[in-house]
C-alpha cells in the first residue's frame, strides 16, 4: 500500500477520534430567576457554584459562574464527572 493511503487512512481516524471526543463533553445550564428584594447588579452578582461530588466533600468547588442580573443562564462547559442522583 502506499505512503498517501497510510497518511489518509491515519487522518480520517484522527478526524473521527476528535469529533467523538467533542460528544463526550458535557454541558450544564443553570437557570436563575431571584425573587428576592436584594440587588442583583455588577457590584452585587449571584454566585452558582459547581462542585464534583454530590455531598460537597471535595472541598472549593470546581467551577464558580457570576450572574448580574435576577434573571438569566449560566453555563458550564467541558464537564467530565457524571453525577447520578
Amino acid at each position: 500500500m502506499s505512503k498517501r493511503f497510510f497518511v489518509t487512512l491515519g487522518l480520517f481516524l484522527l478526524g473521527t477520534v476528535l469529533a467523538v471526543a467533542q460528544t463526550n463533553s458535557r454541558t450544564i445550564q443553570v437557570d436563575v430567576a431571584y425573587t428576592g428584594s436584594g440587588t442583583v447588579d455588577a457590584n452585587h452578582k449571584i454566585y452558582v457554584a459547581l462542585w464534583d461530588s454530590e455531598d460537597f466533600s471535595g472541598g472549593p468547588p470546581a467551577v464558580i459562574k457570576s450572574l448580574d442580573s435576577k434573571t438569566g443562564s449560566v453555563t458550564f462547559s467541558d464537564m467530565q464527572t457524571v453525577l447520578r442522583m
